[in-house]
C-alpha cells in the first residue's frame, strides 16, 4: 500500500504535557482521484458557464432586433397628429419597449460579463440630453403614482463628455426606477452637478 507522509497533529494538556498523538494517514491512490473528479467538477462547471452566456447571447441578439423595430415604429408614429388618447398609448409604448430593450441590453451585458469580454466605450454623449431623455421614459410611472419627477441640471455641467452611453442609461434608469418605486408621496429629482 502507498501512503502519503502521514501528519502527526499532538494534542496536549495545560501544562503542555501530550496526552495523545494523532496521525492521519492517506491513501496516495484515493487522494488522485479525489483531485481528478475535482478537475472534472470545475471543467463541467465552466462548460455550462459558457453555455449559458452563449445562450444569453444569441436570444439577447434575437429580441433586440424585433425590439428596435418596434422602439422605431412608436417614434415615428408619435410625430403624426395623434388624439390625446392615442398619444398617450404611444408614449406607454415606448416606455415600455425602451425598457424591455434595456432589460435585454443588461442581460447581453451579463454575459459578456461572465466571457469576460465586457468592455466599456468611450464616445461624446450629450450627457444633459442623455438624463432628460431617461426622465422623460419615467415620465408617465410618474405621473401613474402621482409623483412629480423633475430634472435639475447645474450651469457647470458640460454638455458632452466622454463615456459610454449605455452604461450611463442603465446607471441612471436604475437609480431613477428605484427612485420612483421607493417613493409614495412628493417628487422625485435628478440632479446633475458638478463637484468642485
Amino acid at each position: 500500500e502507498i501512503v502519503d507522509h502521514p501528519s502527526e497533529q499532538p494534542t496536549r494538556h495545560e501544562a503542555g504535557q501530550p496526552l495523545l498523538d494523532r496521525t492521519t494517514i492517506s491513501h496516495a491512490a484515493d487522494r488522485k482521484e479525489y483531485e481528478r473528479e475535482l478537475l472534472r467538477e470545475r471543467q463541467r462547471a465552466e462548460e455550462a458557464t459558457k453555455a449559458k452566456s452563449d445562450f444569453l447571447s444569441m436570444i439577447s441578439h434575437e429580441i433586440r432586433t424585433p425590439l428596435n423595430a418596434i422602439t422605431g415604429v412608436a417614434h415615428l408614429f408619435g410625430r403624426t397628429e395623434l388624439s390625446p388618447q392615442q398619444q398617450k398609448l404611444v408614449r406607454i409604448l415606448s416606455s415600455s419597449s425602451g425598457s424591455l430593450l434595456q432589460l435585454v441590453n443588461q442581460i447581453l451585458d451579463f454575459g459578456k460579463i461572465e466571457a469576460g469580454k465586457m468592455s466599456l466605450e468611450e464616445r461624446p454623449v450629450d450627457l444633459r440630453q442623455l438624463v432628460q431623455e431617461i426622465a422623460d421614459n419615467f415620465q408617465l410611472k410618474a405621473q401613474e403614482k402621482g409623483l412629480a419627477l423633475q430634472v435639475r441640471v447645474d450651469e457647470r455641467v458640460p454638455r458632452n463628455v466622454v463615456g459610454d452611453p449605455i452604461k450611463l442609461g442603465q446607471v441612471l434608469t436604475n437609480l431613477i426606477g428605484n427612485a420612483l418605486k421607493f417613493t409614495s408621496e412628493g417628487s422625485v429629482t435628478v440632479a446633475l452637478e458638478v463637484l468642485a
